[in-house]
């Protein structure tokens, strides 16, 4: 094989390579936006929770509030 021949070969390997890692980079990159955004979605969802939690103690706050104003009353 000439020497250019195995020149030419090497410099296509080392290409493929590089393409090989940046595809790989790209796609580590990718799997970090999915793990961020899908932490997001649990982080909405968790607070989403926390609000409805309250709003149910709040009106349960009310309704003991209205039990107890219609016992004096009674």
């Amino acid at each position: 094989m000439p020497k250019w021949e195995a020149q030419a070969e090497a410099e296509e390997r080392e290409r493929e390579a590089e393409a090989q890692k940046r595809a790989e980079e790209q796609e580590a990159e990718a799997q970090k936006e999915r793990e961020a955004a899908e932490a997001g979605e649990v982080q909405k969802q968790a607070e989403a929770e926390e609000r409805e939690d309250a709003d149910v103690q709040k009106d349960a706050g009310r309704q003991k509030d209205a039990d107890a104003q219609k016992d004096v009353v009674l």
